[in-house]
């Protein structure tokens, strides 16, 4: 099963992740990272993240969770006194299964305010901010302003959408981050321009990142979609991001490509699952370039006959609908 909220959100927003650490120039299991949200597009993300530094860092998850994210919600950040561990506490239980793993020692908060965004960032210093709230003008001048004075390029993305629920609007990010701040939203955006520099918005669609796992998973046959193979469909995603050539450009590819762009996704997710013998299609190209034309050639093309009006007066019986099933006419007697 591939969740829209889980896989779909989490690897878009992790491809932006990796093109803005290579623009940031930060390391991947180094990078600190809160998240806003803890809902089940923030935990989702986090999944992704977590899973991305265990396979390509070698890194445990546990040690993952708790270096490098910090996940927010309603009670504040995540504590392990949230969670009922027992009956008898479990009516107090405020957190999901998929945030419990995320819950933090309570003594590291003793003295901090830990429902307050400002000061939890003041706390971590995070690299990275991710928005999935739903809850609008929440990042703040002040919480935007205390990022940029710990990390030289702050990676900001309020996902929440529609529009008006982002937790703050790019503009007002460039603003106060000084020009520094890389961006992706959960709408679309048009380019900002600050200090006479115009920089594009990228926006984390789904739909540059599921068409592209999809395809790739039926063509080769595989049994299942694997971490690797999700990770795989991330890079390859990542790997089209204007701005790993012009860090003035979108974090991601346009949706507009998502043809091309599901082309190279699918290669990498089949090309995944072969190396981890997932695969029960057996002829599969082994280089690059031949692999590519596979894909495109057993892609649907959405192309549709012209419809053409006619007068009924000299219209074919077809044109009419006199055909009935199979040549068949009304009466039952062959046509």
């Amino acid at each position: 099963m591939f969740n829209d909220d889980v896989q779909g959100t989490g690897v878009v927003t992790l491809a932006a992740i990796y093109t803005a650490l290579k623009v940031s120039k930060i390391d991947l299991d180094s990078a600190r990272i809160v998240f806003f949200g803890a809902g089940t597009a923030g935990t989702g993300i986090a999944d992704q993240f977590v899973r991305a530094v265990e396979i390509d860092c070698g890194k445990k998850a546990e040690d993952v969770r708790k270096e490098q994210v910090w996940c927010m919600d309603k009670p504040g950040l995540l504590l392990q006194s949230m969670h009922g561990n027992d009956e008898k506490e479990a009516g107090k239980d405020q957190l999901t299964h998929a945030q419990i793993p995320y819950a933090r020692p309570d003594d590291e908060w003793k003295g901090s305010d830990h429902t307050d965004l400002l000061d939890v960032v003041k706390a971590v210093k995070p690299h990275i901010l991710i928005g999935t709230s739903t809850q609008p003008s929440t990042f703040t001048e002040d919480v935007i302003r205390e990022m940029s004075k710990h990390v030289d390029r702050p990676i900001i993305f309020p996902l929440s959408n529609p529009t008006y629920l982002h937790e703050a609007k790019p503009a007002d990010i460039f603003k106060w981050s000084n020009g520094k701040a890389l961006i992706a939203t959960g709408s679309p955006f048009d380019p900002v321009e600050h200090d006479g520099t115009k920089y594009e918005v990228a926006e984390c669609n789904n739909s540059t990142a599921f068409p592209g796992i999809g395809l790739g998973g039926i063509l080769c046959r595989a049994r299942l979609v694997s971490d690797k193979m999700l990770l795989a469909g991330t890079k390859a995603l990542a790997e089209q991001a204007p701005a790993m050539k012009d860090e003035t450009k979108g974090l991601l590819p346009d949706v507009q490509d998502v043809r091309e762009i599901s082309v190279q996704v699918a290669r990498a997710v089949i090309q995944t699952a072969v190396e981890q013998g997932l695969n029960e299609e057996k002829e599969i190209p082994k280089e690059d370039q031949e692999l590519e034309e596979w894909v495109r050639e057993q892609m649907w093309d959405a192309e549709y006959r012209p419809y053409k009006r006619v007068e009924r007066e000299g219209a074919s019986r077809q044109a009419q609908g006199k055909m009935g099933m199979h040549g068949m006419r009304h009466d039952g007697k062959d046509s």
